[in-house]
């Protein structure tokens, strides 16, 4: 009924469906009856179920794809903490080459044919989980992160610039 109201009153939104956890298919159909697209977190991909809605060639045009969220690791912090059987999954899956993280998935999430690619700023930067934002189920050290001066520069605008026409997100 919300959702109805809302439509009626505004028109189309930019909104997007928090479709994470355990999602029935009532709230699936939901979500797809009004053209909510849903979330797509890299990182929770590499479980090891090729299968997993979170790998990249499972995403569809009605996803928001992220690298990960406020809540999770940074990429880079993510990665270097991985357990050795998902360490091996992620490398074979995108070709991990020594210093290619988190550019490798940031490559992945641009390349999604999700309609939106969200990047976290730490991971643009490539920066560990020193720059973490949030850890959920914790009161100390959230949301304390601030952006370093000086972080953004004219090679790194272009670097992103290139990335984004390569895959045709400009």
């Amino acid at each position: 009924m919300f959702l109805k109201v809302l439509r009626e009153e505004c028109g189309d939104l930019p909104i997007i469906a928090e479709d994470l956890g355990v999602i029935t298919p009532d709230v699936e159909a939901l979500r797809k009856g009004y053209g909510l697209p849903g979330m797509r977190v890299l990182q929770f991909g590499f479980g090891g179920d090729p299968e997993d809605v979170h790998l990249p060639h499972m995403h569809g045009r009605d996803s928001i794809v992220y690298t990960g969220t406020h809540d999770n690791d940074t990429t880079l912090g993510w990665y270097l903490s991985l357990d050795g059987e998902t360490l091996q999954r992620v490398n074979f899956f995108l070709r991990v080459t020594p210093g290619s993280m988190p550019e490798a998935l940031i490559r992945a999430a641009l390349g999604s044919v999700g309609r939106l690619a969200v990047i976290p700023m730490q991971d643009i930067l490539g920066l560990g989980s020193e720059a973490r934002l949030n850890t959920p189920g914790t009161v100390v050290g959230n949301w304390t992160w601030r952006l370093p001066a000086g972080a953004l520069n004219g090679d790194l605008a272009r670097h992103f610039s290139q990335l984004n026409r390569t895959f045709a997100r400009s």
